[in-house]
């Protein structure tokens, strides 16, 4: 039974407002008073509309409110209600999605109404595949509702009333929102390495934990060695899924002009990424140092010759500068310029001193120190002077001998002919001396 508002009250209250006041009132007759009273063409099925409406209302409402209202009641009584200015065509809910209702686009779900008016609702997501959301949310859809993705931009495409789709598209949301928080983009400043360098280190590490050859291995029931445990939980329950390889994925890219690493990781691989670069940039010259040997018995620039032929890069010396020869192009186009000079040894002797002045990397320091003190650790290259007395030799002609004989051998040493005395002088070492004596006194051996 409709009770009239115009008995109480005339059926516009202000221009554009109505009452609402209706117990028990058939559905037809509630069309039919918004048509009169808001002036709205109502379009009814082939079936007119069936069924009671009870609606109190003792304040003025507008006529979108109105036609709010009757949304709300025709969703309950499996119809829909599209508007297109003054026409109002109601419709069953099913045949509704084929029909031109409003089309929105929003990625904020607090923008959609809490009304029952019908739209198609474009909701874009960012990070999960559209195609895998449709599969988990159509159990969680109204009878009507019609839910699609469209792969090439990434977004679901919903047709619903307004209250059904902004749940949906909060769902939407926290999914998308969840695994978006899983990484997060950090930038570590470097002091002493090469950013470049840096930066394909850690994606090198990283590709190794959590590439498809170790994801796979784990699904297969292997065990991943020296993994760390937050990429084991995550290889554990991989499926291939947007979330897990956003949970794996590990990104660095270096800035040259500001010598930075730009990492986008998980956050709980963030920590162990600073460790490792905390560790890497480090100055060159803590790992070098520089030391000089005092020689006893060695002649400083004969150790500065053989060391350099044992630490110079290709096996060569260079007795000119005493520095070890610089590596092949090829070589050195394959190392950075930190590893070449933590690999570097530079030798320089000083003949005032008779010291060796020697910069390396403090472990290569160490070996070199025990080398040097081996070879400095004898006086076999101590020179001494021996007087040989001549009965029958020529002073000269022995000299001359002894000096084409043991020139190319014993470095250092020389004799002088004595020919007032018949004597010859001889400045050697002591190892040298022997075999002159045996060439001076054959006999004597």
């Amino acid at each position: 039974m409709v009770v009239p508002p115009s008995l109480d009250a005339p059926p516009l209250v202000k221009p554009g407002e109505l009452r609402l006041n209706f117990q028990n009132a058939a559905l037809a007759d509630v069309l039919s008073y918004l048509s009169e009273a808001a002036g709205l063409i109502v379009l009814q099925p082939d079936t007119p509309v069936s069924g009671l409406v009870t609606v109190v209302s003792k304040q003025p409402v507008t006529i979108e409110e109105a036609t709010n209202f009757l949304d709300t009641v025709l969703n309950e009584k499996g119809y829909a209600a599209i508007r297109n200015g003054r026409v109002l065509k109601i419709v069953p809910r099913s045949a509704a999605a084929q029909l031109p209702i409003p089309v929105i686009v929003t990625p904020d779900p607090e923008e959609i109404p809490l009304s029952d008016s019908m739209v198609t609702q474009i909701i874009p997501v960012r990070y999960v595949e559209a195609s895998k959301l449709v599969e988990n949310l159509k159990p969680l859809l109204s009878p009507e509702a019609i839910l699609s993705a469209n792969e090439a931009s990434n977004a679901l495409i919903l047709a619903d009333t307004q209250i059904n789709v902004r749940r949906i598209a909060q769902i939407v949301k926290a999914l998308d929102t969840s695994i978006s928080n899983l990484s997060t983009i950090r930038v570590f400043p470097l002091q002493y390495s090469d950013s470049k360098s840096v930066a394909n280190m850690i994606s090198q590490v990283f590709t190794s934990e959590s590439g498809p050859g170790n994801m796979n291995a784990q699904n297969r029931g292997g065990r991943l060695p020296n993994t760390p445990p937050w990429m084991q939980q995550a290889a554990a329950n991989a499926t291939k899924g947007a979330a897990q390889t956003a949970a794996t994925r590990v990104i660095a890219v270096s800035d040259d002009q500001s010598n930075s690493v730009i990492v986008n990781a998980p956050e709980a691989a963030m920590s162990t990424i600073a460790e490792i670069i905390s560790k890497v940039d480090t100055n060159i010259n803590d790992a070098t140092e520089t030391r000089t040997f005092m020689l006893k018995h060695a002649d400083a620039f004969e150790t500065a010759n053989v060391l350099n032929a044992l630490y110079s890069e290709t096996g060569s010396t260079n007795p000119n500068n005493r520095r070890p020869a610089a590596p092949p192009p090829a070589a050195a186009a394959n190392l950075t310029a930190r590893t070449l000079q933590q690999a570097r040894v530079i030798l320089v002797a000083d003949p005032r001193t008779n010291s060796l002045i020697v910069t390396a990397s403090r472990d290569t320091m160490d070996q070199i120190a025990q080398t040097i003190a081996k070879l400095d650790s004898t006086d076999a290259k101590k020179q001494r002077v021996y007087v040989y007395p001549l009965d029958n030799a020529d002073p000269d002609s022995v000299a001359y001998i002894l000096r084409s004989m043991f020139s190319t051998q014993v470095s250092g040493g020389s004799t002088y002919p004595q020919a007032a005395s018949d004597t010859l002088l001889i400045r050697s070492r002591q190892g040298a001396s022997t075999n002159m004596n045996n060439v001076i006194n054959p006999n004597s051996r």
